[in-house]
């Protein structure tokens, strides 16, 4: 499966609040308002937002926020495909292809992860992230070197 990254628009807004407010998400992310978060977010020339296609269908949405050669990421899979390997292969070519989408110089991408969510760890620590400390919010934080 290969899938192709384009730019979260506004237009992709009642997928992801449907995704946010899904049992299976809700609880891991927790983004009261998505449209807030959006302008914010596309104000912020420092945080990239993606959209994972798959035959012409959103399967997942990432976001990047880049502090120097750091990217601190969020991913978020169709709560109706999770389950089936999806967020692994995602990630794993999200990953391939981060420092081309962004622009920028990445060495590290960091998640911050919920020791509950362990579809989340699952996924995260099957394409090679390590656990390197605590996190906000008694998240535990994982990185995954690009270089």
């Amino acid at each position: 499966m290969i899938c192709s990254f384009e730019e979260l628009s506004s237009a992709d807004g009642k997928i992801v609040r449907e995704w946010l407010t899904h049992e299976a998400v809700r609880h891991w992310v927790c983004i009261d308002d998505w449209d807030a978060f959006f302008a914010w977010a596309k104000q912020n020339p420092d945080y990239y937002m993606f959209k994972a296609m798959l035959d012409g269908e959103m399967l997942g949405v990432f976001d990047l926020e880049v502090t120097g050669d750091r990217g601190f990421i969020c991913m978020v899979v169709d709560p109706m495909q999770q389950g089936r390997g999806h967020g692994k292969l995602l990630l794993m070519q999200f990953l391939r292809e981060a420092r081309r989408l962004t622009r920028e110089e990445l060495a590290v991408i960091e998640a911050g992860i919920f020791p509950g969510n362990i579809g989340s760890l699952r996924c995260f620590t099957a394409c090679g992230f390590a656990l390197c400390g605590a996190g906000e919010d008694d998240e535990e934080r994982y990185e995954y070197r690009l270089v």
